[in-house]
C-alpha cells in the first residue's frame, strides 16, 4: 500500500534560499509566487552575449510538485528558460513591456536528473538578436540555456522567441479568419 507523503513547514525545500527572485513583471507573471529565477547578470569576457541566474522555487508549487518528486521536473527548467529569456529581452534589449511574446520553438535535452538538494543555476547564451528584415517593430531572440548544478551541465534548452508590439498583435490576429 503506497502512502502519500505530505511535508510540513519545517521540510520545504527552498532551491536558493535568500536568493531575490527577479520582478514578476519582467518574466510576465501575475503572482511572486510562480516566478521561479533571480536576479540575472550579464557575464562578461565571452565572445556572445552571456547570461545568468540562480533558480529560486520551493517544491510547494502546486503546478509542478502536485505528488512526491525527489528530483527537479523537466517542466520547471523550462518554465526557468522561458522566464530567463523573457527578462533577458525585457532588461538588456529594450523589448517594452508592453510586447506580445510568441515561442517560435523549443528544444530540449535532458543528460541528467537535477536534484533538489543542490542549487541550480541557468546561464544563457544569445546566439542572435535581431530585428527581422522589414519589420522594425518585431524581434526576434534566439538562445541557449545550460542547466547547471554542482558544475556540470544537466539540461540543454534551446528556443527561438518573437516579441511584438501589443498593438501589432492586435492587428495581427483581428486581420485571421479562423476556419474548423
Amino acid at each position: 500500500m503506497k502512502t502519500r507523503i505530505s511535508a510540513t513547514k519545517s521540510q520545504l525545500i527552498r532551491v536558493a534560499p535568500g536568493v531575490p527572485k527577479i520582478d514578476r513583471k519582467y518574466v510576465h507573471k501575475a503572482r511572486d509566487e510562480n516566478v521561479v529565477i533571480g536576479n540575472i547578470h550579464r557575464l562578461e569576457h565571452t565572445r556572445n552575449d552571456a547570461f545568468a541566474c540562480n533558480m529560486v522555487f520551493d517544491h510547494t508549487l502546486p503546478f509542478f510538485f502536485e505528488h512526491h518528486i525527489d528530483h527537479v521536473p523537466g517542466l520547471l527548467l523550462v518554465e526557468g528558460a522561458r522566464q530567463m529569456g523573457t527578462a533577458v529581452s525585457h532588461l538588456f534589449y529594450d523589448i517594452d513591456l508592453q510586447h506580445i511574446f510568441l515561442l517560435g520553438y523549443i528544444n530540449v535535452t535532458f543528460n541528467s536528473f537535477i536534484e533538489l538538494h543542490s542549487g541550480v543555476t541557468l546561464r544563457m547564451t544569445m546566439d542572435d538578436a535581431y530585428t527581422a528584415t522589414g519589420k522594425a517593430a518585431r524581434k526576434v531572440f534566439r538562445g541557449k540555456v545550460a542547466a547547471i548544478q554542482d558544475g556540470k551541465v544537466k539540461a540543454d534548452i534551446e528556443s527561438m522567441w518573437r516579441c511584438i508590439p501589443r498593438k501589432a498583435m492586435t492587428r495581427i490576429r483581428s486581420s485571421m479568419v479562423l476556419t474548423a
